[in-house]
C-alpha cells in the first residue's frame, strides 16, 4: 500500500516495471536494492527479505518503514525513543488545538 498526496492504493505486483536499478546501498542498517522510477520515487528494499525500507518521492517526501519489537534498541539514537517514553507512569496528553494544527498542515501540504 502506498499513501501519497492524499490518495491510497494497493500497488500492483509490476509497479516497478520501467524503473532503473541503481544498485545496492546501506540504509537504516539494511543492505538495500535501490530503484528509481522517474517522476515518482526512489525505492529501497531489503536485499534479504525484499521488504520496503525507505521511499523517497520526487516531491522530496520520505517514508521510512519501521516495525515495533518489544524491548528492541535501535542502533541509531535519532530513531530511539527517549527514556521517558518507557516510564510506567500514565500521563494524560492534551489534544487541545491539535485539530487546528492538523488543518493547517493539510492546507500547507496541498500547496
Amino acid at each position: 500500500m502506498i499513501i501519497q498526496g492524499g490518495s491510497v492504493g494497493i500497488l500492483r505486483p509490476n509497479w516497478l516495471d520501467g524503473a532503473k536499478y541503481l544498485g545496492q546501498q546501506n540504509v537504516s542498517g539494511f543492505l538495500c536494492n535501490v530503484w528509481e522510477k522517474v517522476d515518482f520515487i526512489w525505492y529501497y528494499e531489503d536485499v534479504e527479505t525484499k521488504r520496503p525500507v525507505q521511499w523517497i518521492f520526487y516531491t522530496g517526501r520520505e517514508a521510512h518503514i519501521m516495525t515495533y519489537e518489544v524491548g528492541a534498541v535501535l542502533e541509531d539514537e535519532k530513531w530511539q525513543a527517549p527514556v521517558y517514553c518507557f516510564n510506567k507512569e500514565k500521563k494524560s496528553l492534551s489534544t487541545k488545538g491539535a485539530l487546528s494544527e492538523f488543518k493547517g498542515y493539510k492546507e500547507k501540504a496541498a500547496l
